[in-house]
């Protein structure tokens, strides 16, 4: 009777113990898929692996110090350079306002080879346009006039994660958090979102009557130039 207590006492610590490790290596393989996003998310040069050679070979040395005009992201003639689809919704999610709120967007369309994004700040406050030239190898480190660009440490909201869709969403900001998932686990295969946002009620935001009619617009424009159907 004693042997077959010390038997099952031993056979549970040594199941213990594996259910142990089973969650050390899930934890290191969940740090690992967390670190291999962070330095993705971070990384210019990585950020371009993702992309098929035929696209990588078209991207271009961008110039950093480059003079700028002062509707510099706002117009079509003096976009924002970045590094590709990836690039355009870092930069988005890098984005905050004078009074570090974070920002939200997605993709209007393209015109003459140029992405014109809608956003908004976390707070619904300030609604803009970016407009986005994707074929360079790194991304500019500078904002349009009135924002300020985080280039390193924490991003706005606290955490690294995207916060903007390259999809038309007819309704935004309306059901733009699961949009925002979809898009993440498209580009990454892992939802790399600013998980501040799950709880962004953004049901029921009006855009003003201004930006409205911009976006109107624009979105006029971008369908006059036989862009494809809204994604």
């Amino acid at each position: 009777m004693l042997d077959l207590l010390i038997s099952v006492i031993i056979s549970l610590a040594l199941f213990a113990l594996l259910i142990k490790i089973g969650k050390q290596r899930n934890k290191k393989r969940v740090m690992q898929i967390f670190e291999k996003v962070y330095l993705t998310l971070h990384d210019d040069a990585k950020q371009n692996r993702l992309y098929p050679e035929s696209y990588k070979s078209c991207l271009q040395e961008n110039e950093p110090g480059r003079g700028i005009s002062d509707e510099y992201g706002r117009c079509i003639d003096d976009p924002v350079r970045v590094n590709g689809p990836l690039g355009e919704l870092t930069y988005i999610s890098r984005l905050m306002n004078k009074n570090g709120v974070g920002f939200i967007g997605h993709r209007l369309g393209s015109m003459h080879g140029v992405d014109i994004f809608e956003i908004v700040s976390e707070d619904f406050e300030d609604w803009d346009l970016i407009y986005f030239d994707m074929y360079w190898l790194s991304k500019d480190l500078i904002a349009p006039d009135g924002l300020e660009l985080v280039t390193d440490g924490v991003w706005p909201g606290g955490a690294s994660g995207i916060s903007a869709t390259n999809n038309f969403l007819a309704h935004f900001p309306n059901d733009f958090w699961p949009n925002l998932m979809q898009t993440t686990n498209a580009l990454l295969n892992f939802p790399a979102v600013k998980t501040n946002l799950k709880h962004l009620n953004t049901n029921d935001r009006m855009r003003p009557s201004w930006h409205d009619r911009s976006i109107r617009s624009v979105i006029v424009e971008i369908r006059a130039k036989g862009v494809d159907d809204d994604s």
